[in-house]
């Protein structure tokens, strides 16, 4: 008898740290994405990237101008890598026009092509791909 109320408390212990862990993280990501605005098609952005870091596959964006934005998962299989969280970087230009879904990550005079929220050219073969990045980065 003893024995099951010993693993009971360890059980009830283990749940309530998850729990509370749980919490925490989720509220976190709550709070971050209250601070960023959410690009969307109505959105217009220009400027530089000044920070950049990713969760679960969106995007958070500091641009040289302090605005801070919020980029859906996005990603274009024309490029290798895809993501946009995995091309876009520090000191690169994003410019997405007003009432267009289209926003492009411009990189050593390139523009890269994305749609918000959505995977496109999802047919190219991984042979065909266009590498982004040499291939040690």
């Amino acid at each position: 008898m003893k024995e099951k109320y010993v693993y009971f408390i360890f059980y009830l212990l283990f749940a309530t740290v998850g729990g509370i862990l749980f919490f925490f993280l989720f509220n976190d990501v709550a709070t971050r994405q209250k601070q960023y605005d959410i690009v969307e098609n109505e959105s217009e952005i220009q400027g530089v990237i000044l920070k950049l870091f990713n969760e679960h596959g969106h995007s958070f964006i500091v641009l040289t101008n302090n605005k801070k934005i919020l980029i859906p998962i996005s990603s274009n299989f024309m490029y290798d890598p895809d993501g946009f969280v995995s091309i876009a970087l520090t000191g690169d230009s994003i410019i997405k026009q007003a009432n267009n879904d289209t926003i492009y990550i411009v990189k050593d005079n390139k523009k890269y092509l994305f749609e918000l929220g959505t995977a496109i050219n999802t047919s190219y073969a991984r042979k065909d791909r266009i590498k982004v990045f040499p291939a040690k980065r």
